[in-house]
């Protein structure tokens, strides 16, 4: 494999590799996304399921309020409900279509996250990019003998990775790590 980046810190030497492995980051977030997918030629004017726009926003519409009529003058009412309820965003994919990531708002609260649904959606939208565009990456420590101390795989960026390496693979010096260390 090659080394796609490398730094050191401490004593020891972290390098990045790429991972052919990855998992797409949509399988953790199936609980609380709901997944749509549009014709890439029709953006956004037609779901896979052969809606057209109006009838998807429509259909969110009556996700929210069930007897919401069916009418074209309520259409920016519509979208109204949809912003206010629904936090979305949009992903280019690799097969010429787009994938729309939608997340109840009040669901989302129930989590209990720091985030916005709006913060969490666009991070996941964000992180699917990357793992789209090959950008995972895994890292192997090793000291400068070239002795592989530990590694660890399914990052989506290089700098989370050299993050987590910095974080859980701290300088010699540290009591912890040296256990680790002298007990290989």
């Amino acid at each position: 494999m090659e080394v796609l980046d490398s730094k050191t810190f401490g004593d020891f030497i972290v390098k990045l590799y790429a991972d052919t492995d990855c998992y797409s980051p949509l399988e953790s977030c199936d609980e609380v996304c709901k997944l749509y997918q549009y014709g890439r030629n029709e953006y956004r004017s037609a779901i896979s399921t052969g809606r057209t726009e109006s009838d998807h926003l429509q259909y969110l519409a009556t996700d929210v309020h069930q007897d919401f009529p069916d009418d074209e003058k309520l259409e920016s009412h519509r979208e109204a409900i949809v912003k206010k309820h629904f936090a979305r965003s949009q992903i280019p994919t690799h097969d010429r279509t787009w994938l729309e990531i939608v997340v109840n708002v009040k669901e989302w609260t129930k989590e209990g996250s720091t985030l916005s649904a709006q913060q969490y959606v666009d991070s996941v939208a964000k992180t699917y990019r990357q793992w789209l565009e090959g950008e995972c990456v895994g890292f192997v420590t090793g000291d400068k003998d070239g002795n592989e101390i530990d590694s660890c795989w399914g990052f989506y960026s290089s700098e989370d990775a050299f993050q987590a390496a910095q974080e859980n693979f701290p300088t010699r010096n540290d009591q912890y790590y040296f256990d680790l260390y002298e007990n290989l």
